[in-house]
Formats: C-alpha cells, structure tokens, sequence
C-alpha cells in the first residue's frame, strides 16, 4: 500500500451510507457524505490518516462486519 496515496472505505449502496458515516465518525475518523453512487465515506488519506487507521483498524473492521 502506498502511504502517500488516497485510501479510505468506498461504499456503493447508498442505504449503508450513514451507518458508515456513523461508525467513522465514532472512530474519530475523517467522513464524508456524499449522494454519489459510489462514496469514500471515511477518509484515511495519506500517512497521517494511515497512521491514524492503523490505530483503530480493528474496530473500524469489526463495526463494518457489523454493518
């Protein structure tokens, strides 16, 4: 994985947008709405918000299995 690139959690059906939103939110992730088909709706973009991901990404995976 490149630490410099975008990443995130992208999500393509529109009724798990807010659940999304919500768990990033609960994480203290950076999250974005958005009315797009297909949306990155937590943000983890470049090192700093790696660093920050690799923090919580077992929670971040167990709230997304959840969903």
């Amino acid at each position: 994985m490149n630490p410099d690139a975008d990443h995130g959690v992208w999500v393509n059906n529109r009724e798990l947008y807010q659940k999304v939103y919500e768990l990033g939110q609960k994480l203290g992730l950076e999250t974005k709405l958005s009315d797009r088909p297909t949306a990155k709706i937590i943000k983890f973009n470049k090192r700093e918000g790696v660093k920050k991901a690799s923090k919580i990404i077992k929670e971040l995976l167990s709230g997304l299995s959840e969903i």
